[in-house]
């Protein structure tokens, strides 16, 4: 599922960036993606710190790494991309998008 969530990751990022350019004007859809995109990146790094810190097997641990660098390296291109687009990039996950375990 995983090799799944990067490319398509890279591609809305590149639409986003499109569309900018098309457009000077930013739409509350815009702003909506990126709250969501770079929440749920920012949920997707914690749980790979969690699967590197309490997991069982050395290729847990190494799923959770992949899941950090992978989801890190995406959250700065949405970063970058929101950011040259004139959007906000959430500092925090929300109360609804945090873990039960880190509530």
């Amino acid at each position: 599922m995983n090799k799944y969530i990067i490319p398509l990751g890279c591609v809305l990022l590149a639409l986003l960036t499109v569309s900018y350019a098309a457009s000077n004007e930013k739409s509350p859809a815009d702003q909506q993606f990126v709250n969501e995109a770079a929440r749920g990146g920012k949920m997707e790094v914690e749980l790979g710190q969690l699967a590197q810190k309490n997991g069982s097997s050395a290729e847990v641990k190494q799923f959770g790494q992949q899941m950090v660098t992978d989801h890190t390296r995406l959250n700065d291109e949405l970063g970058k991309a929101a950011k040259s687009a004139g959007l906000q990039v959430p500092a925090d996950l929300t109360p609804t998008n945090k873990p039960s375990w880190r509530a």
